[in-house]
């Protein structure tokens, strides 16, 4: 058994880029149009999946558990930068409804969805000891640390009041999050030494997680409940300035099934090891893989626990430089994360007509590096409106820089 495997088995927690359905931000346009409806129906799907790293190939064969090549590592391994390597998918997917309160300008809303919001870090000789052996290790130290990785994934049903009308709007909600899947891992320390001529390695590692397994198969089987806020307010500076500030995601959960905290504080010698030129890994023999993982591992069952959900932030501001024709966007967004903070997205769009413009979007900084993409927003009768956008078009052009997949629509009906 070489050592790759038996670290995989002896900390099982610690999986790497494991994609999900995992949320990109967009533009609304046209939602003046819908100011004079009586009712409104409303679906949405977004999704932002980007990482600093790793070629498309390589995410796609490690999915897949294909066989990695040579030349797809050592693509992840030339992206390497000052940062070490970031990754993360955040999906959101949403129902609404909206009715009018009497003949006044405001709305009383339902929306139900779900959201998974998953991120890691890792240190970039953690991605060359598993993917590449420890063999260029030898007589020096491979780090562990940082490591952290957060999976959340959440139903949320909420209640909402908005007005669409004038030259201020707003919307507010409140709601209940029904907790399905937690498991937030952060290392303290972590290294490797490779002894000359493998004689021996020395592992020292000390982590934490929090595992929450899901209740049952069931698809809306729950293991935690808690609420969630989100608020937002535009205002029209002028015919053509309009600036926005936004609170998405505010509250927690509170979970009380299935909750396993693990933590791992060690110092351990592998002694009598080889290095193997054929595996240009080490090779350790170990009886017992369970004896071993056991005496890394020190594991109990909680009796609940409680997270808070990862909000966002966000100010934007849009500007006709040609009056009712070519319009700019910018939007700067904050994310409570311990790995990646701050967004920003730029947007130039033409209108084609009243009903229809077609734009670029540009994301820049967050999980990954800059990218680019196009945007069609159209309005039908007044009645139907249609946003689509895909930014991740540099990813069409050059399949080895890291893989981004963000995108989304919206689609609103108004009668």
């Amino acid at each position: 058994m070489n050592f790759r495997s038996s670290l995989f088995l002896c900390i099982p927690t610690i999986l790497l880029f494991v994609s999900i359905d995992g949320s990109g931000q967009s533009f609304d346009y046209f939602n003046d149009r819908f100011s004079s409806r009586d009712r409104i129906f409303g679906l949405k799907l977004d999704n932002y999946l980007s990482n600093n790293t790793l070629v498309g190939s390589f995410v796609l064969d490690y999915i897949n558990g294909n066989f990695i090549t040579e030349e797809e590592k050592n693509k992840c391994i030339s992206n390497f930068g000052k940062d070490q390597i970031k990754f993360a998918e955040i999906f959101n997917t949403a129902a609404s409804y909206q009715k009018r309160i009497g003949k006044s300008k405001y709305f009383f809303g339902l929306e139900v969805g779900e959201h998974v919001h998953y991120e890691t870090e890792a240190h970039r000789d953690l991605f060359v000891l598993l993917f590449k052996g420890n063999k260029i290790f030898e007589s020096k130290s491979a780090s562990l640390d940082p490591l952290q990785i957060r999976l959340l994934q959440y139903l949320f049903l909420k209640v909402s009041l908005s007005k669409e009308a004038g030259p201020l709007s707003f919307y507010a909600s409140i709601g209940y999050t029904g907790g399905q899947r937690l498991l937030d891992l952060k290392t303290n320390k972590g290294s490797l030494f490779t002894a000359n001529e493998g004689r021996y390695v020395d592992l020292n590692l000390g982590l934490t997680s929090i595992d929450v397994s899901p209740a049952a198969t069931a698809l809306f089987s729950l293991s935690g409940s808690g609420m969630i806020v989100d608020g937002g307010i535009r205002y029209d500076v002028s015919k053509s300035t309009r600036v926005s500030l936004d609170l998405n995601g505010l509250g927690y959960i509170k979970w009380n099934k299935g909750i396993t905290e693990r933590i791992v504080d060690t110092a351990y010698r592998f002694e009598g090891v080889v290095i193997s030129n054929v595996l240009d890994s080490v090779s350790i023999a170990i009886k017992n893989v369970e004896e071993l993982k056991s005496s890394f591992i020190s594991e109990r069952e909680l009796d609940h626990v409680k997270s808070t959900l990862p909000f966002t932030v966000s100010f934007g501001l849009s500007q006709f430089i040609i009056p009712e024709r070519v319009q700019f966007g910018i939007k700067y967004q904050y994310l409570n994360s311990d790995i990646s903070k701050h967004f920003y997205a730029l947007s130039l769009n033409y209108y084609l007509s009243k009903n229809l413009l077609v734009g670029m979007n540009a994301n820049i900084a967050g999980f990954g590096n800059w990218n680019i993409g196009p945007q069609l927003a159209m309005t039908i009768l007044d009645r139907m409106y249609v946003h689509f956008y895909f930014n991740s078009l540099s990813n069409l052009v050059d399949p080895d820089q890291p893989v981004s997949l963000t995108g989304g629509i919206n689609f609103k009906i108004g009668l």
